[in-house]
Parts: C-alpha cells; structure tokens; sequence
C-alpha cells in the first residue's frame, strides 16, 4: 500500500492481472460448460463450395462439385475430450468452426475418389447420392471421432451439386458420351463374336454327336448281328443233341425190344 492509502503501480498492475486471469478462467468455465451440454447432440450443416472433380479415364477434364450435408455430433466422454484437445481454448463456435473445417477436407478427399474408388462416372455423380454417403461414413467419421474425441451419430450428405455450365463439364460429357458409343460397339461386337463362336462350338458338338450315334448305331448291329448268329448255333446245337438223345432211345428200345424176343425164344425152348 502507498502512502496515504494510495496503491502504487506495481500493486494496481498485480490487480488487473489477476482480474484478467479470473475473467479468462470465467471464460473457459463457461465454454466447458457450453461443450458439456453437447452430450446431449449438436447438429453442425455444412456447405462445401465447388472444387473439381476428375474422371480416371480422362484426366484432362476437371468438373466442379459442390456438398451439402449436415452431421450430427456429440461429446459423450469429457475427459476423454480434453485430453485429446487439452492444448486448445475451445467454445462453441470455435469447436464447430474447426469441425466443419476438418469435415470439408475429408468429405473432398472421399468425393474426388470416388470415380475411381467405386467407379463412379462423374457425369452421373449427383444420381449417386446414396453410395457417396455410405463411403464418406465409413472413411470420414472414424477419422473425425478420432481427431476430435466426439462421437458422430449421423452424417448425411444432403446433396450433390454439379455445375453444367463449365466447360469441364460439357467437354466430359461429350467424351463420355463417345466412349460409351464405343463401349457399345465394343459389347455388340463382342457378343457377335460370341454368338459365332458358340454356333461354331455348337455345331462342332453336333457333328461329333452325329458320329458318336452312326458309331454306336453300328456297333448295335453288329451286336445284334452276332447275337442272332450265336442264337442261331445254340439252337442248331439243341437240335443236334435232341436228335442224338432221341437216336440213342430209339436204340436202347431196339436193345430192349431185341432182349425181351430173345428171352421169349429162350423160354419157350425151356418149355419144350
């Protein structure tokens, strides 16, 4: 204290050192404050502004496309939020202006692969709503999760806008057009080709077919042909040894015949 009750300099620079610190620490309460009632979720829209696009198979042409969509985000682990940014002075709006920042790099990346990562034409892009989105969840919110200690409830793409006036754009559409005349022309050709080859294939089929059923229709005959000739000798050999069994009869009876004369004779000179 001065004299007279007066505070010197020094004293009065401490105070407004330390009121400014209270102010800061006020400040911070309040951000953390405002950041905690985002457990219960925050929706951020975003609008990312037109930036080229190229077509894997033609390099040269860059089209301008524009996002639209919105996410939907919440901190559901505090301390798991301030150690991932404890080195940062966040409020709302500050955390929400670096989210949209990170979420407009992510989401260009993800749609300037996308020709080539889904095979996706970039003339027909915006009818590809529905695929671009499920790529940007899965790419982009794991990576902003992780970057920001948040949890992402939904993150939707909104639309996709296509500017056809450029000259990118016409150009490629024209050449498009081209190359699918000639992916036509390619396919009609090709499925000629097949067609002939498959009467050919055909044809070829048939003829072996052809010659495998005369080969088989022969070789039946002259199954058939050798089975008539063996049933031929079976019978004649039947016949043969029923004549022979009906020869050696007829002699045993003759035998018989003769013996019974013979004792007949006999007897009756036993009777004289």
């Amino acid at each position: 204290m001065g004299f007279f009750g007066f505070k010197s300099s020094k004293e009065v620079e401490e105070e407004k050192r330390q009121a400014a610190e209270e102010a800061a620490r006020r400040v911070e309460q309040n951000n953390l404050t405002n950041l905690s009632n985002l457990s219960k979720g925050s929706q951020l829209n975003f609008a990312i502004p037109y930036f080229d696009v190229f077509d894997p198979r033609l390099q040269d042409y860059g089209v301008p496309v524009s996002v639209h969509g919105a996410v939907v985000y919440a901190i559901e682990d505090m301390d798991l939020f301030h150690s991932v940014n404890r080195n940062e002075g966040y409020s709302d709006e500050t955390f929400k202006n670096k989210l949209r920042g990170q979420l407009t790099k992510f989401i260009k990346s993800v749609v300037s692969n996308a020709p080539s990562d889904a095979q996706i034409p970039v003339v027909q892009i915006e009818r590809k709503i529905f695929e671009i989105s499920e790529l940007i969840q899965q790419r982009v919110t794991p990576q902003v999760e992780k970057l920001f200690g948040i949890t992402i409830r939904s993150l939707d793409i909104t639309g996709i806008n296509v500017d056809k006036e450029s000259r990118g754009y016409r150009e490629l559409k024209a050449l498009t057009a081209d190359l699918e005349k000639e992916r036509m022309m390619a396919q009609h050709n090709a499925q000629i080709s097949n067609f002939n080859l498959n009467n050919d294939l055909q044809q070829d089929m048939l003829k072996k077919q052809s010659e495998l059923n005369l080969d088989a229709m022969g070789r039946k005959q002259e199954l058939d042909l050798g089975g008539q000739e063996e049933l031929q000798r079976m019978n004649l050999e039947n016949q043969r040894e029923t004549m022979r069994i009906q020869r050696e009869e007829m002699q045993r009876a003759s035998r018989l015949q003769t013996e019974q004369t013979f004792m007949g004779a006999h007897q009756a000179n036993l009777n004289a």
